[in-house]
């Protein structure tokens, strides 16, 4: 927390407050995890120093921006991509006579079981 604190330039006991708050975890050796340090830099950007970063800290604390940009916007997107997905299998269920073709299990497709049987038979090898 001593680390982190002297990194962002804020107070330990800001950090300390944020960890209390719960916007911080601790991890079981007492560090900052690094995931939720992530989302509160993008989720709270107004809450860092952001003029007296050196370009290293700025850099770092960028990049956990970008990442947790990005982990956010994928969730986003396979988020929206489920129920799309669900809505066109549904569509195409819809879409299928009923006495036509079938995607469950053990449905006969010709709809002409007896058909089929013989058909199978006639193509088996005689042994």
């Amino acid at each position: 927390m001593r680390e982190l604190a002297e990194k962002l330039h804020m107070r330990r006991l800001s950090v300390q407050k944020w960890v209390e708050a719960g916007l911080l975890h601790r991890k079981r050796n007492g560090r900052i995890d690094e995931g939720s340090l992530q989302s509160f830099i993008y989720s709270h950007p107004e809450s860092l120093k952001w003029p007296v970063f050196d370009p290293d800290t700025a850099f770092w604390v960028s990049e956990l921006v970008e990442a947790e940009r990005a982990r956010v916007n994928g969730a986003e997107a396979q988020t929206r991509a489920k129920p799309q997905n669900s809505e066109r299998i549904r569509a195409a269920e819809l879409s299928t006579p009923g006495d036509t073709v079938s995607n469950a299990p053990g449905v006969d497709p010709s709809g002409d079981r007896e058909l089929h049987s013989s058909q199978a038979r006639a193509a088996s090898p005689q042994l």
